[in-house]
């Protein structure tokens, strides 16, 4: 799974999760499988939380 954030430039992101260095400001996460999920879900969590903030200012 892919999941795109397009402001994700904008999110403080401590822990390494968002990829790519995009002149439009987009970050990625991706997930491999379930176990991965499992294993990246509470910093996933934050980082939605972070967006989701930006975005509703």
């Amino acid at each position: 799974m892919l999941l795109i954030f397009p402001t994700g430039v904008t999110i403080e992101d401590t822990t390494g999760l968002l990829e790519g260095d995009y002149a439009d400001g987009r970050r990625m996460v991706k997930i491999f499988s379930m176990e991965d999920l499992e294993v990246k879900q509470e910093a996933l969590q934050h980082i939605i939380k972070q967006w989701l903030e930006l975005i509703e200012t």
